[in-house]
């Protein structure tokens, strides 16, 4: 420390170094980076000078090819094609001065970070304790990554795990069996020219289910195409053992019987303003659609523990699976309106004691808590 004080005032001093020497780090790292944006610059407008004496050349070449002799057509060429081939060696030589890690086009993949919304940190802030980030005493998820673990304010017995794992997830507790949630996308459509919906979650259920139990599954689906209709069926393990649960429901992100009845008279009478309800009021429609779901598992005496797949409900396919419903910008609203409906579920269920829910949401790329990504810095 005296070292440091006495070099400082005695300006003199053996040790003492100069100003450009002393410069911290972080200044020479901007003179850099300054140095390094100048000379992209110079290369830049030396490319767009190349770019437009090969153009000139080209085209002073097919003129005095046609008006002139070939020997007199060389002579005033040959000066231009020089020029432009020295001035391509010397944007050459510019750019190889340039870091590796810092080339003109960079083919990299530039490196996000996934962000949470504002307004899902809110809603988890007001309705939500936020646990340890690890997962329950007895819990066996041995794929999770990046963990978050809260639990409703307003009602400790209902519980939410969100991570990032791969679909199909196995998820194991002694004392209850995790169900796996499934909602099944619209196949009504006012297009009569578009495939059959197939989606790659559900083409890979299928193939594990296989033709003929996929078949009774969806044949019993079939009876009841309402939003928020499901149903349990069992999965056989590969050791026979025991089967396990999978839900399936219908999503509330397409045409209902009534949508298209609506429709249909709006055709006949030649207007076109109907809009379903879940492109009307969105957030709404979600929240009612949710709410209802967990309301019915909470009063279902077996289902303690539930693993929502996040791509089918925050991502959901138009009915012709070409694209999302809702824009990438305005995605976010479904995990809020996820948060609202276990809140409210929970609050109505806060006096009975004998019910708990335990709810996994899980997306293969990356937490589904964090839905937007910004560069990394």
């Amino acid at each position: 420390m005296s070292s440091t004080i006495s070099n400082t005032l005695n300006p003199t001093s053996p040790e003492h170094k100069s100003e450009e020497a002393c410069q911290s780090p972080s200044s020479l790292l901007k003179i850099k980076k300054s140095s390094q944006k100048a000379l992209r610059l110079t290369i830049y407008i030396l490319g767009v000078l190349l770019i437009f004496l090969m153009t000139a050349a080209m085209i002073t070449s097919c003129v005095i090819a046609c008006v002139t002799l070939p020997f007199s057509s060389f002579i005033i060429i040959g000066p231009l094609a020089l020029a432009t081939i020295i001035l391509g060696i010397g944007l050459y030589c510019l750019a190889k001065k340039l870091p590796k890690d810092s080339l003109l086009f960079s083919t990299k993949p530039e490196k996000k970070q996934p962000v949470m919304s504002s307004r899902i940190k809110t809603n988890l802030e007001e309705m939500y304790t936020k646990g340890l980030g690890t997962l329950p005493e007895g819990v066996i998820f041995p794929e999770a990554r990046n963990i978050l673990t809260y639990s409703l304010i307003a009602n400790p017995r209902i519980s939410l795990i969100t991570a990032q794992a791969p679909d199909f997830s196995e998820i194991s507790h002694p004392s209850a069996e995790t169900y796996q949630l499934f909602i099944l996308p619209p196949e009504r459509s006012t297009d009569k020219n578009i495939e059959p919906l197939k989606n790659t979650i559900y083409a890979k259920l299928k193939d594990r289910l296989g033709d003929e139990l996929w078949g009774t599954m969806k044949l019993k689906m079939d009876q009841n195409k309402q939003p928020g209709y499901w149903e349990i069926f069992d999965q056989p393990t590969a050791d026979g053992v025991k089967a396990k649960k999978i839900l399936i429901s219908w999503s509330p992100w397409g045409l209902s019987d009534e949508d298209m009845e609506a429709l249909n008279k709006a055709d006949v009478v030649g207007e076109r303003s109907y809009k379903p309800s879940f492109l009307w009021f969105k957030e709404q429609c979600a929240t009612d659609y949710f709410s209802i779901l967990i309301s019915d598992f909470l009063n279902s005496s077996e289902i303690k523990s539930l693993h929502i797949h996040a791509e089918e409900i925050f991502s959901p396919l138009a009915q012709n699976l070409q694209r999302p419903v809702y824009r990438p910008t305005e995605r976010y609203f479904l995990q809020i309106a996820l948060l609202k409906a276990i809140h409210a579920v929970g609050e109505q269920f806060k006096k009975h004691s004998n019910k708990e829910l335990r709810i996994y949401l899980t997306a293969s790329h990356l937490n589904p808590m964090f839905p937007f990504y910004l560069p990394k810095e």
